[in-house]
């Protein structure tokens, strides 16, 4: 290097922020990776609940008690010997 080039290298060094003592790159690359991750969990947690709380409801009014969507759409069959009890009564 020349007489110049030392010179504002060490200019350079001298006007640059110091190192902060115990915070390493990696750290804060690592807290800000770790940080994203979280984020986007509870962003699909949070999804995830509105979708089950929307459709659930739906489901129990839709399809809960009292319904007549059952299994099968056909009517029962009456068993043999049935209706003549009801008309004997």
């Amino acid at each position: 290097m020349t007489r110049v080039e030392d010179r504002l290298s060490k200019l350079l060094h001298h006007a640059a922020a110091p190192s902060a003592p115990g915070v390493s790159f990696e750290e804060v690359a690592r807290r800000a990776r770790r940080r994203r991750v979280v984020q986007a969990t509870a962003s699909t947690s949070a999804a995830a609940a509105v979708v089950a709380a929307t459709v659930i409801p739906a489901g129990i009014v839709t399809f809960g008690p009292g319904s007549r969507v059952t299994g099968s759409a056909r009517r029962p069959r009456a068993r043999p010997g049935m209706l003549a009890a009801c008309v004997t009564q």
